[in-house]
């Protein structure tokens, strides 16, 4: 782990999974964490924050998937911070079994439980909106930037720094794994082009180098989205069933595949149908009991 300075009072770890968790000074012995990382990470974080004399008094998450808040609990339990997230992120840091319904139709889900549930089971103490919101005396700026997640958040320091979690993806991230997860494909354009106009000084993405101008890597982004757009209408001239539209999409953009991937995948899936077909795109058809997708002509 790398304890990086941004400027000011801002600076984020590097804590070797591909995670930045972000870190804001409040004195010489206390800070505030953005974002916690995973639970299996959470005693070798802290273990580093001490040997640096730091102890977190708060932790505040962009959203509450478990790269992000599976550490939550551990660190809330030994060190005292209080759990801040957004609203509609509380209740999977809260009850993530509510996460695995939402990605496979059940709370359980034998091995996929490790790379799903592990961590969180953590109670969220504030609930965060839209807007300034203080941490012992410090101003923080809470931004709705949702898409990746329901109600996902960046939150910018004092510093003019804005921690994105996984608003935007840089080019290496998605050069590695082709297509980041979103849920929501009209509102991750929304929060893209929100981002388009900002003009802080750093921007730090969950994953991925820190950033001086974001307007690139939001391109990137939308053009990535728009490029799964098409491919996906092209490919429905003819009635595809969502998982044959995941395989395909799979096999066209080379990604990776594993169980839990394959969940991530037909969520994925069904982010863009929904936006296609609640655009009036493409149209339902059944056949053989069987819900397939045709484009419209």
């Amino acid at each position: 782990m790398e304890l990086k300075h941004i400027a000011g009072s801002t600076y984020y770890v590097d804590d070797d999974t591909n995670c930045n968790i972000g870190l804001y000074m409040l004195n010489d012995n206390r800070c505030i964490l953005i974002d916690a990382g995973y639970e299996q990470e959470a005693q070798a974080l802290l273990d580093y924050l001490y040997a640096n004399s730091l102890a977190p008094a708060a932790i505040i998450n962009t959203h509450g998937h478990v790269d992000h808040a599976g550490a939550d609990k551990f660190i809330k339990e030994r060190s005292g911070a209080i759990v801040y997230a957004p609203c509609g992120e509380s209740w999977v840091i809260e009850k993530p079994e509510l996460e695995m319904i939402g990605l496979t139709g059940t709370p359980s889900f034998g091995t996929l439980n490790d790379a799903f549930l592990r961590g969180r089971h953590c109670h969220t103490d504030v609930t965060l909106q839209p807007g300034v919101v203080t941490i012992y005396s410090v101003q923080l700026n809470a931004l709705s930037l949702p898409g990746h997640s329901i109600d996902h958040m960046g939150i910018a320091t004092p510093d003019n720094v804005l921690f994105c979690g996984d608003a935007v993806y840089t080019h290496e991230f998605i050069k590695k794994y082709k297509l980041p997860y979103i849920s929501d494909v009209a509102a991750t354009l929304s929060t893209l082009e929100y981002l388009k106009d900002m003009t802080y000084a750093y921007y730090v993405p969950s994953h991925g180098t820190v950033l001086r101008d974001i307007r690139s890597a939001v391109q990137e982004n939308v053009k990535l989205l728009k490029d799964v757009l098409g491919y996906i209408v092209e490919n429905l001239y003819e009635p595809v069933t969502r998982e044959e539209l995941c395989i395909n999409i799979m096999k066209h953009y080379h990604v990776w595949m594993s169980m839990p991937q394959h969940f991530l995948m037909m969520s994925y899936t069904s982010a863009f149908l929904r936006y296609l077909y609640e655009g009036d795109i493409i149209g339902p058809v059944i056949e053989n009991y069987s819900l397939k997708w045709k484009a419209r002509v």
